[in-house]
């Protein structure tokens, strides 16, 4: 890392301090955090032999500040998108229980900075918030023309200077301890910042957060980033030209990054939309993105030819693709690509008669009571029906103000009143239920 004077620099929070890191309660809870999902790895098997201890050497590494990141390990992983990253991997203990002791102190007040319509790796956030966001966008402006340009870096963490991200820290964290922890995982690699490193992301969405904030205060046009992914919306298109060429400086001339080239400024229409965060917005819909269409076909083709063996993993990538689909309108994809049905589209009628036999109206419940001084028209009933309450009752189906509802009755009167109109196949009638009380908590039920 180029060295970077950082004597004179006065960070803005005072309060954040090394000794917040360390603190044995914090130090219990990172290692929580960290090792989920990791319980059957070797570092944690290896940490549980004598947590305790461990920990307690954690933090005496941090109060002494004899803490040295370990070595680094490359791997190579591929992405969705058909990219190969480098990852960046480092040990369980200390480093993993470290980074996440430290971003638990720092990570809230790293948060509050950042800017509104960035999405990458902030809890509450992410990818199907940013759908909503930009959809929400189209949707409020659907009576403007509305033009976009779609900017991104070449190799955006290797290229991180981190000189300059370490020196943004500087800015932000006035305390000494905290400034030297920070240090240690910027300069984790050689050159750049290393992906797959827990506090990356975030340290990553704060270089970047003050170009977002240079964006915003125009005004004139809006921004949506996820991770080094630029989405410029507009109405004019030499505003969202200006938006692009402020990038371009910015990366140039401050964080001396570079940008790729192919960068056009596009409208929306029914046929041309904004390829973001995995969907395709158009004026008014919302598509899933075509490679991801096409992998998810390839994907099904192939585990449906393995048979039973690939059940589960099938399982999987549906449930996966499923809720891809669930923020966009991608119904007719799924029922094509997996050849599932509607339960409409089946043409099936749910059974009108119960497990007894009995013949079971499909409509909502009522009291005798909310029917009482009503004009009802009493359709049919249905007798010795088993109820919580005890056997022996009568379901009397009837109409009120043009809505079917139901009541239950064990009430004398109504079932001899109910009985005599079968035989005389009077239904339907119409009747007035009436009310009377008996004494006590007693009420009896009548038809006038």
């Amino acid at each position: 890392m180029d060295e970077v004077n950082i004597s004179e620099i006065r960070g803005k929070h005072r309060q954040v301090r090394l000794e917040q890191v360390y603190d044995m309660e914090n130090l219990i809870a990172a290692e929580k955090e960290a090792r989920r999902g990791k319980s059957t790895k070797y570092g944690v098997r290896k940490f549980d032999r004598d947590p305790v201890g461990n920990l307690l050497k954690i933090q005496q590494m941090l109060a002494d500040r004899t803490y040295r990141t370990s070595q680094v390990k490359e791997d190579e992983e591929h992405c969705p998108c058909g990219k190969v990253r480098k990852i960046t991997k480092l040990p369980y203990c200390p480093d993993h229980i470290i980074h996440h002791a430290l971003m638990r102190v720092i990570g809230p007040t790293m948060v509050k900075s950042y800017y509104h319509d960035s999405y990458a790796s902030i809890k509450g956030k992410g990818t199907h918030y940013a759908a909503r966001r930009v959809r929400r966008f189209i949707d409020l402006n659907k009576g403007r023309d509305i033009v976009f340009a779609k900017m991104d870096f070449t190799k955006f963490y290797q290229n991180i200077s981190q000189g300059i991200v370490y020196e943004e820290l500087c800015r932000m964290y006035r305390d000494e301890g905290i400034r030297w922890l920070l240090k240690e995982v910027v300069t984790a690699t050689g050159e750049g910042l290393g992906i797959g490193l827990f506090p990356i992301q975030p340290i990553a969405n704060f270089h970047l957060n003050r170009l977002d904030r240079m964006l915003s205060r125009k005004g004139k046009t809006h921004l949506f980033r996820y991770c080094d992914d630029f989405l410029i919306v507009g109405f004019d298109t030499k505003e969202v030209w200006r938006a692009v060429e402020t990038v371009r400086r910015y990366a140039s001339n401050v964080i001396h990054q570079p940008l790729h080239t192919n960068v056009n400024v596009e409208h929306v229409t029914n046929m041309t939309g904004i390829d973001f965060v995995g969907y395709v917005f158009l004026r008014n819909h919302t598509r899933l993105r075509k490679r991801m269409k096409t992998r998810f076909r390839r994907k099904l083709r192939r585990l449906s030819r393995k048979g039973e063996q690939a059940a589960e993993h099938l399982r999987g990538v549906l449930a996966s693709y499923k809720g891809w689909l669930m923020h966009c309108n991608g119904r007719n994809l799924w029922k094509k690509i997996t050849g599932m049905k509607t339960f409409s589209e089946l043409n099936i009628r749910h059974e009108t008669v119960s497990k007894d036999g009995q013949v079971y109206f499909d409509v909502p419940t009522v009291s005798c009571s909310f029917l009482v001084g009503r004009s009802i028209v009493v359709k049919d009933y249905q007798e010795n029906v088993k109820t919580k309450n005890g056997d022996g009752r009568y379901v009397v189906l009837v109409e009120e103000n043009g809505h079917e509802c139901k009541f239950l009755t064990n009430n004398p009167r109504l079932k001899d009143v109910l009985r005599q109109c079968r035989e005389l196949k009077a239904f339907p009638f119409m009747a007035t239920l009436k009310s009377r009380s008996l004494g006590g908590n007693k009420v009896d039920y009548y038809f006038e």
